[in-house]
């Protein structure tokens, strides 16, 4: 979290794909996958300043965070998902982008008093609007 405040968007973008690739690739086997996921993946998406693309990439592996079942290392991980929200330029993006993490975090009742922390987190993040709203539709759904 306080990466968020007072890091910058590599520094943000470099704890995130690490943070991830960590629980999603924990096996020293799976070494090449972890790199490929961090300097390639993650690293391309960032540079290309394709914050949504980076944000579904990240958010494809979120499973792993949730099985380690460390909700402070979960919830940090949401946060600073959240952060590379404000980055994408484009406001139909943003709002898909936006959907898709309703679908994730609602989409299980697995972690259920978590997952309604963290969808009320991003609540408090959005901007009123329409993406907003559809939130505040997924809280009272989950």
């Amino acid at each position: 979290t306080t990466l968020v405040a007072l890091g910058g968007l590599r520094d943000r973008a470099l704890e995130l794909s690490r943070l991830t690739a960590v629980h999603a690739f924990p096996a020293p086997e799976q070494k090449e996958q972890f790199k490929n996921f961090q300097n390639k993946q993650c690293t391309d998406a960032v540079k290309a300043k394709d914050f949504a693309g980076f944000i579904k990439l990240i958010l494809s592996h979120s499973g792993a965070l949730f099985a380690a079942e460390n909700d402070e290392t979960t919830s940090g991980y949401f946060t600073l998902v959240f952060s590379f929200l404000r980055d994408i330029s484009s406001p139909e993006q943003h709002d898909a982008v936006v959907q898709d993490i309703i679908s994730l975090l609602s989409g299980s009742q697995d972690s259920a008093e978590l997952r309604l922390n963290i969808l009320a987190d991003l609540y408090n993040t959005l901007a009123p609007g329409d993406a907003r709203f559809a939130l505040f539709l997924g809280i009272i759904r989950h």
